[in-house]
């Protein structure tokens, strides 16, 4: 190939007239085989070159690579031909299952794996925080879902995401099992949305598990139990872990996450960085007294300047990543049921309301985006509202009995 002359787009391909083609400057440039309709051509301007076919079907147009570049013209006539009579065949048929132009060249099929891993690297519409939600998916994915990650996509129905639904449900619970349901749904959108599945989304018929309100907090007579069971615990770090999600009321994976350099105790804040954060922005949370004497002791303990809260030398992160076993430990201890780690932040959350906080004043201090989020919680504003109106009107009849005795007051001195 050449950096000179211009070529028609479209001729009959020999071995020799590709060798003569020019490198593009620029971008791309692609050229089409007369002989054989739908085999292409592209020359980068790095000089690299692929054959590939390019067919348009219910008015998209798919490309589908043949090889990796190293293929020969004869070959790519080949391949290409077979593949265009798989295409003609999937017309003539039912079109149930995928599109020759969508399947791997051997003829293998689609895994959920792969069509999951194509919907992780597409974009998505509201996600502030891409990175986080990329890890959120993979995480789910990889505990949930890895079972049928071999699975071709053709082979999934709505009877096996239903039956896949009803193990999750029994095994991790319903919470767990309709996230599971989530980014099934969401893979298969994907798929829908780049023309690279046909029929309806096999999730959509699978029955889910009914919603329900979660708005369990730590009851008044729950909370000395709690506490005493974290006095007497033995894991220390764990220990004022869940002492520091109650009196902050951060999520989970941001306490775990924390570094000492987020923290002012001075100033009794906690920044956490915009890219740790569910909104992607930057959030503050004050630090209340019970917080700064928990760091305070925490901060006397830390070793050779680590710059993690809660250190740990296994894991990759560098810093602990789950105490579910040691919160497990402690609600057992003290005899607290049907509770989890958010509960503690949904706690935190209503008992500032009950003791009168402005609502708008104790979104901010869990990091919430909008006061949308806290409409859950109204009810746990009610207490302060009812103290309210009863200050209220003690100041009205306080007021009226001040107005009396005015009154009498000047009636005596005009007597």
């Amino acid at each position: 190939m050449v950096k000179s002359q211009k070529v028609a787009r479209r001729f009959r391909f020999s071995a020799e007239k590709l060798a003569t083609l020019p490198i593009p400057a620029d971008k791309p440039a692609i050229y089409y085989d007369s002989d054989v309709k739908g085999l292409c051509y592209r020359i980068q301007p790095s000089g690299s070159s692929v054959f590939f076919v390019l067919k348009k079907l219910a008015g998209k147009t798919y490309r589908k690579t043949l090889g990796n570049g190293d293929l020969k013209l004869p070959a790519a006539r080949e391949c290409a031909l077979e593949l265009l009579a798989k295409v003609a065949k999937w017309l003539a048929g039912d079109r149930q299952d995928l599109c020759p132009m969508l399947r791997p060249l051997d003829d293998s099929k689609l895994t959920f794996q792969q069509a999951f891993e194509m919907y992780l690297k597409s974009p998505r519409k509201r996600v502030t925080n891409r990175e986080r939600a990329e890890e959120r998916s993979r995480e789910l994915f990889d505990r949930y879902l890895v079972d049928i990650g071999a699975k071709p996509v053709d082979e999934i129905t709505t009877t096996t995401v239903s039956s896949l639904h009803e193990r999750l449900t029994k095994k991790f619970g319903p919470i767990a099992a309709n996230r599971a349901h989530e980014v099934l749904r969401a893979t298969f959108n994907h798929l829908i949305a780049k023309g690279l599945w046909t029929t309806t989304n096999p999730s959509r018929g699978a029955t889910r598990n009914p919603k329900k309100e979660a708005m369990r907090i730590l009851e008044p007579d729950e909370l000395k139990p709690f506490f005493d069971a974290l006095d007497a615990d033995s894991n220390r770090t764990a220990a004022r872990y869940f002492a520091l999600l109650f009196a902050i009321g951060p999520r989970k994976r941001n306490l775990y996450a924390a570094k000492w350099n987020e923290f002012s105790l001075s100033r009794k804040i906690w920044t956490i960085p915009a890219e740790k954060s569910k909104s992607g922005k930057e959030m503050v949370l004050p630090l209340k007294r019970e917080a700064i004497v928990i760091l305070r002791e925490m901060e006397q303990k830390r070793k050779d300047n680590c710059p993690w809260l809660f250190p740990s030398k296994t894991s990759a992160s560098k810093h602990i990543e789950d105490f579910s076993r040691q919160f497990t430990r402690i609600l057992k201890r003290a005899a607290i049921k049907n509770f989890t780690f958010h509960s503690l932040r949904r706690s935190f959350i209503a008992y500032n309301l009950m003791s009168g906080a402005p609502m708008p004043v104790v979104s901010e201090a869990a990091g919430h985006r909008n006061l949308d989020s806290m409409k859950p919680y109204a009810r746990f504003a009610k207490g302060a509202v009812a103290r309210a109106l009863e200050m209220g009107e003690q100041e009205i009849q306080t007021r009226m009995a001040e107005a009396e005795a005015e009154k009498k007051e000047q009636a005596q001195l005009t007597a």
